[in-house]
């Protein structure tokens, strides 16, 4: 009886689990057998690059998931991402104003107003 309760107040412990992030807000990262969080990854990825055009981004990830689980689920997740994607999207573009902001000066910002 001793040796458990000694035992017991030496235990490690636990971890709390490691979060893993979600790519593909409020959709399914898993359809059936296929994973489709590469093609949200690369649809955050691309939404947040000032470079690429959300219509772009958004028939990306229609190609991609289409493509992954052979099927046009992408088709129906397009509709989503166009209907309700630019609430990501402009968050993404707001951060990066605030950053170029902080990055400038705000004084400098004024002047290009």
């Amino acid at each position: 009886m001793f040796k458990q309760m000694k035992d017991s107040q030496h235990k490690t412990p636990s971890k709390p689990p490691v979060k893993k992030p979600d790519y593909c807000t409020l959709f399914f990262d898993k359809i059936k057998d296929y994973d489709i969080s590469g093609c949200c990854r690369m649809h955050d990825e691309e939404y947040e690059d000032p470079n690429v055009d959300r219509k772009k981004a958004d028939n990306d990830l229609k190609e991609c998931v289409n493509k992954v689980t052979n099927s046009n689920i992408g088709d129906a997740m397009f509709i989503g991402v166009r209907v309700f994607g630019w609430i990501f999207w402009y968050k993404y573009r707001l951060g990066q104003v605030i950053k170029t902001i902080n990055k400038v000066g705000k004084e400098q910002c004024k002047k290009w107003l």
